[in-house]
């Protein structure tokens, strides 16, 4: 699924209706501050991490 930019911008106003858009892009953001390896922790992993291996496998660093 392709995301326009005008999409992204409208997520970045945080809105309660729209948690989970907000929630994919604040997402995005922190796989990128962080190695590979981080996401392996069982906490996160079972929080974040299928859908950070999701994001992540559509655009490799």
């Amino acid at each position: 699924m392709e995301i326009r930019g005008e999409f992204l911008q409208a997520s970045l106003v945080p809105n309660p209706m729209n948690r989970r858009s907000v929630l994919t892009l604040f997402s995005k953001k922190v796989i990128n501050l962080f190695p590979r390896e981080f996401f392996k922790i069982p906490f996160l992993k079972k929080k974040i991490g299928s859908q950070a291996e999701r994001i992540r496998s559509k655009r490799p660093i």
